[in-house]
């Protein structure tokens, strides 16, 4: 019984595989910028010399240049 499930699952496979190749995916294109402001209005800024670490510094610079990917993800 399984040398008939296991040849009759070849020969779909290679009826399928004689139909050609698949067709290209188009290339994937940039994703349309939002025009989100990380600080909302631009008279107002939060003061970053006030945040202690650097490497906190880093991570909410990171946010705002990231920003129009983060609002897609939600």
């Amino acid at each position: 019984m399984r040398c008939l499930m296991t040849a009759l699952c070849l020969s779909v496979a290679m009826v399928g595989c004689s139909r050609g190749p698949l067709p290209e995916k188009p290339a994937p294109t940039a994703a349309p910028k939002l025009g989100i402001r990380p600080n909302g209005d631009t008279g107002i800024q939060p003061d970053l010399s006030k945040i202690p670490s650097d490497e906190l510094k880093k991570v909410y610079a990171y946010i705002d240049q990231h920003i129009d990917e983060h609002v897609r993800n939600l």
